[in-house]
């Protein structure tokens, strides 16, 4: 399965994971793309088995800093991630 995403500029989504145990890659056209890389700061992968990781203190639209060590990377055009 595949799927293309096209936006204009300053486009944005909120927090997600990729579902369904699909593998994601993103190769950028154009333009800068931002991605977030986050994982718990309790260490435990396993955390991502359940939704209390979405839900205990987590806040849509807040970065939830005292919840994940995030990573920023910025990929630029026939960039792969």
């Amino acid at each position: 399965m595949r799927w293309a995403l096209a936006s204009t500029g300053s486009a944005h989504h909120y927090w997600h994971i990729d579902a369904n145990g699909f593998g994601t890659f993103v190769r950028v056209e154009s333009g800068l793309k931002l991605w977030y890389l986050a994982h718990p700061k309790s260490g435990s992968f396993e955390d991502f088995a359940t939704v209390e990781i979405f839900t205990d203190g987590y806040t849509l639209h807040k970065s939830n800093k005292s919840l994940w060590d995030v990573e920023l990377v910025v990929l630029e055009p026939r960039d792969i991630l």
